[in-house]
């Protein structure tokens, strides 16, 4: 078995987001990796800080990728997060300051970690799970810690 490459991971991932979607890709941001979406379910651009190796690129993207599938069906995104679906549906500024929101949020990004690793293997793309769960809890963290201070 011959070398992995993740740049070349990498590439299959960003091409996978423009065929569903995505409208802006950059892997070089200099801020923290983030998604955004213009409509309910509808991406419009991911951001992948800058400064990672290729792999932690490409588990990052499948994080942010993660996002996309849980918003892909809205009905089902709704059965799994109601109160997220309902924020987010409505726009509504007050349910964002509620506990309720925060945890959805947190919520959120557990699965989209799941979805992401799902996808990763769907696409066949090698995942060191050691790494992989590293991040994965690192970036948890950052979350929990970022939505207890709102």
């Amino acid at each position: 078995m011959g070398r992995y490459s993740y740049k070349g991971a990498l590439h299959k991932l960003i091409t996978y987001a423009k065929d569903n979607g995505v409208k802006k890709i950059d892997i070089n941001y200099n801020d923290f990796s983030y998604i955004k979406f213009d409509d309910i379910g509808k991406p419009n651009k991911i951001m992948i800080e800058s400064g990672k190796s290729y792999e932690i690129k490409v588990y990052l993207l499948l994080h942010e990728l993660g996002h996309c599938k849980l918003r892909a069906n809205w009905d089902i995104f709704t059965e799994n997060l109601p109160y997220l679906a309902d924020v987010e549906y409505y726009n509504d500024k007050k349910m964002k300051k509620t506990i309720n929101y925060l945890v959805s949020c947190v919520e959120e990004e557990f699965k989209a970690w799941d979805f992401g690793y799902q996808l990763g293997n769907e696409l066949g793309i090698r995942i060191n799970k050691d790494k992989w769960n590293n991040l994965k809890y690192e970036c948890l963290m950052s979350y929990i810690n970022y939505y207890s201070n709102v």
